[in-house]
C-alpha cells in the first residue's frame, strides 16, 4: 500500500505542475505511471491470493 501511494501523490503533482506550465520530465511521467500500474498488479494479485 505503501508503494502505491508514494507514486499517486507524486503523479497527481507532477501532472498539476504540467498545467501550471511548470515543466515536467517525461521519465519521471514514465516511471510514475509504470509504479502506479505496478503497485494496482500487486495488489490485485494479493487480493486473489487471499483467503
Amino acid at each position: 500500500m505503501i508503494f502505491g501511494l508514494y507514486p499517486a501523490v507524486s503523479l497527481q503533482k507532477a501532472v498539476r505542475d504540467n498545467e501550471e506550465d511548470i515543466p515536467v520530465s517525461g521519465n519521471y511521467y514514465g516511471l510514475g505511471w509504470l509504479a502506479c500500474h505496478v503497485a494496482i498488479f500487486l495488489l490485485a494479485i494479493g487480493l486473489y491470493h487471499a483467503s
